[in-house]
């Protein structure tokens, strides 16, 4: 064949390969035929449609300026006057630049027209001007010469080049429109083509690809599936050659191919066979026609043996490792123990003699390896040796703390000093004992044979778990002679312990009691300064609030007295004198209630109090004072609201912010109102007086700015009222403020804990104390 062997990759390509040319074939057609379609619609909306609309337009300007030029002779009229130069002005420069750029990809013959549609429209424009320039008044209508000419120039010049341009316009529209119809007729018929050849394609490739299909089946499909059925069964194990017929392709070399593997296999199988009985002395020969599976095979069958040699090793460290498990177990005494340790480790490396050295642990200053066990030839050996750090091989196994291992030693090599030496062993192992680090022991075997590598290793291994049983052994035994002397330590520290624990006590109670007196004193002082200051507030409210009302008093009475004040006029200044004599005694409740609250340490006698029946109580202690000034007293405070406080406080407050509300009120209302307000009691006096600036406000609570206000009878107040209550409340765990506004009235207010929150407080404060 030309082009050799007809396999199944050409076989398939073939087909593709036809499927593939018709589908090229009929995409590039198609492509071709769109790109001539874009560019004739490119040339339609760029060149002949624009032209044609163009053209249009000037035929229509034309038309339209004829028109508008005889209205200007017949009948003119402003808005065609304007309209007509609009055109001359700037229509028809537009159109005749568009068409100038257009023009320049029409034809030869459509240029030399639009040539001299240009020149007409040119005159056409300039006679029209003209007429436009004789008529450009009423006057000049009324002459009958410039009428009659302008007349004449529409009839032999402007109509006729209107007619003219009309045609020839009209000659280039319809070109550009049969032009624009060719084009688009050749699109349809594109169009027409490409749908007749693209349904032709697609008949010829479902032609070939049937033929494709059906030729696939009976080369590809049906080989494969026979195929397929061979391989499944050789997945299931039965090696079975496939005996159908090869064809003179790929699926041909893969039955071959496959029957060969069986082949292989079923040799392979017979040698894992021999494997698997043990029988590791099959020859090297050919197995398969796999060079990588009989070198697997072979190292497998290597891989097993050197595994089994492994395994006996690897079973041999166990068994040692669970042995020494045993030895190291329950053995207290150091010396018995490395005896049970060198002579097991002895018999079971098959050594001839070996050695253990422990670090002498009562020369701290001079450490030393001592031989605590050996064991030769069966044979327990008495021996007691001492070596120092680097002395022979064992003093620099424990200097280094690495393993010294040396084989065939001749008994030339008289500069190695073994620990044993009155043998000369060809074979020398000596290990160190360590933990954390720290050689404290060191076993040195030495043997007529080679220490192997997996004894070497054991050996490495074992030790580790010797060093932590003679670790703990040798710990054991420093216990326990360090237990003995801490408990004679202990006792003796306990008798001093018991005398420094009795001296310590006497020191702590006479600290205590130092404290408590200085604690008291510190009490002592404080109440002493608060009382001197609260004194000297006293004296000064006393002073100067109290004296002044009693020497008026006094005064007036002197007057009536000397005969200078009739009975009458005493009369009227009672009035005066009851006023004084109410703020007073005000005063005086104020500072006596005062006085026996810090004279009493600050004490309360907290009750339960219903807050409505102790307003109303002092409503009516002061209601013929807010008749006299025509107030309005209202109780406001809801039945069953309850305070948990000093009644006599409560009334001392209440009473000043009353008092206050009338003195600052006239023909007023005065209400008391109460909430509750989460777990607090909020009371207020509201009041209609004349209110307060916030500046005053700011100063009703400070000492150092304490100032008396007349009332709207010019009634006087000593000014330390509001001090006191705040004081009072405060003390309570209350808060008390005000809000005013001058000429709206002020609102006094105070919050107290409601009976439940204050009892918890009390409680806690209890458990506080007693704790």
């Amino acid at each position: 064949m030309i082009f050799g062997r007809f396999t199944l990759a050409k076989k398939i390509a073939l087909g593709y390969v036809s499927l593939l040319t018709i589908t090229l074939a009929s995409c590039l057609y198609s492509i071709v035929t769109f790109r001539k379609n874009i560019e004739s619609d490119k040339l339609l909306i760029d060149l002949y449609q624009p032209s044609i609309d163009a053209l249009e337009e000037m035929r229509r300007l034309v038309v339209r300026s004829q028109r508008l030029t005889n209205n200007w002779i017949y009948q003119p009229t402003e808005d065609q006057n304007s309209e007509l130069r609009n055109i001359h002005e700037v229509n028809f420069p537009e159109i005749r630049q568009q068409l100038v750029v257009l023009k320049s990809r029409w034809s030869v013959d459509e240029v030399t027209v639009m040539g001299e549609v240009f020149d007409e429209t040119s005159f056409l424009i300039d006679i029209e001007k003209k007429i436009m320039a004789l008529l450009n008044s009423k006057e000049s209508y009324f002459d009958s010469e410039i009428v009659q000419s302008s007349v004449v120039d529409l009839e032999q010049a402007v109509s006729p080049t209107a007619r003219s341009l009309e045609i020839k316009i009209s000659s280039l529209i319809q070109q550009h429109q049969r032009a624009a119809t060719f084009i688009t007729e050749g699109k349809f018929n594109s169009f027409t083509d490409s749908q007749r050849f693209m349904s032709l394609s697609f008949v010829v490739s479902l032609i070939i690809g049937t033929i494709f299909a059906v030729y696939s089946i009976r080369v590809v499909v049906r080989p494969v599936n026979q195929l397929r059925q061979a391989v499944l069964a050789l997945g299931k194990g039965e090696l079975k050659e496939i005996s159908i017929r090869k064809p003179d392709d790929e699926i041909g070399d893969m039955i071959e191919s496959t029957n060969l593997l069986v082949s292989g296999l079923k040799k392979t199988t017979d040698f894992t066979m021999k494997i698997a009985r043990g029988n590791f002395e099959e020859g090297h020969k050919s197995l398969s026609n796999i060079q990588a599976l009989d070198d697997a095979l072979f190292r497998m069958r290597d891989s097993l043996i050197s595994a089994a040699r492994s395994e006996e090793k690897r079973k041999w460290v166990i068994e040692g490792l669970a042995n020494f498990s045993e030895v190291l177990r329950d053995q207290g005494d150091i010396k018995q123990l490395g005896e049970s340790v060198i002579s097991n480790l002895t018999k079971y490396l098959g050594t001839h003699q070996g050695g253990l050295f422990i670090l002498n642990g009562d020369e701290l200053q001079h450490p030393f390896l001592e031989l605590i066990a050996t064991y030769a030839w069966d044979t327990k050996k008495s021996a007691r040796k001492r070596i120092n750090m680097g002395e022979g091989l064992v003093g620099q196994c424990w200097k280094d703390g690495q393993l010294i291992h040396l084989n065939q030693v001749s008994e030339t090599d008289n500069f190695i000093q073994s620990g044993l030496a009155q043998y000369s062993p060809s074979n020398v192992l000596i290990v160190p004992l360590k933990i954390n680090n720290i050689t404290f022991g060191v076993i040195e075997l030495t043997s007529f044979k080679s220490f192997d590598q997996y004894a070497i290793e054991f050996l490495s291994e074992v030790c580790k778990n010797i060093a932590a049983a003679m670790m703990s052994a040798l710990n054991a035994a420093r216990t326990e002679k360090l237990l003995r002397q801490s408990q004679d330590q202990t006792e003796q520290l306990r008798s001093q312990e018991e005398e420094m624990r009795q001296m310590l006590e006497q020191s702590l109670l006479q600290t205590e009691q130092v404290r408590a007196q200085e604690e008291e004193l510190r009490q002592n002082q404080e109440h002493l300064k608060e009382t001197i200051k609260i004194n000297s507030k006293l004296l000064s409210v006393i002073s100067h609030d109290i004296k002044g009302p009693f020497a008026s008093i006094k005064g007036l009475i002197q007057l009536f007295n000397a005969g200078l004040v009739t009975h009458e006029e005493l009369m009227v200044h009672m009035k005066n004198i009851e006023t004084l004599i109410g703020s007073t005694d005000m005063l005086f409740s104020n500072i006596l209630q005062w006085s026996i609250f810090y004279m009493d340490n600050r004490s309360e006698k907290t009750e339960a109090i219903d807050l409505s029946l102790v307003v109303n109580n002092n409503l009516s202690l002061l209601g013929e004072t807010a008749k006299a000034k025509n107030n309005q007293l209202v109780n406001s405070v809801p039945a069953g609201i309850e305070l948990f406080a000093d009644e006599s406080v409560i009334n001392l407050v209440l009473r000043n912010f009353i008092s206050n509300a009338i003195k600052f009120t006239d023909n007023g209302a005065i209400t008391i109102s109460a909430k509750e307000n989460g777990n607090n009691v909020e009371v207020s006096v509201t009041d209609s007086g004349v209110g307060m600036t916030p500046k005053e406000v700011s100063n009703l609570f400070s000492w150092e700015n304490k100032h008396s206000t007349v009332g709207t009878r010019s009634e006087k107040g000593a000014g330390v009222g509001l001090l006191i209550c705040r004081e009072f409340i405060e003390n309570s765990g209350g808060r008390l403020y005000c809000s005013s506004q001058k000429g709206e009235g002020t609102v006094f207010s105070f919050y107290l804990p409601s009976q439940e929150k204050r009892k918890m407080g009390l409680y806690n404060e209890a458990v506080r104390l007693v704790s």
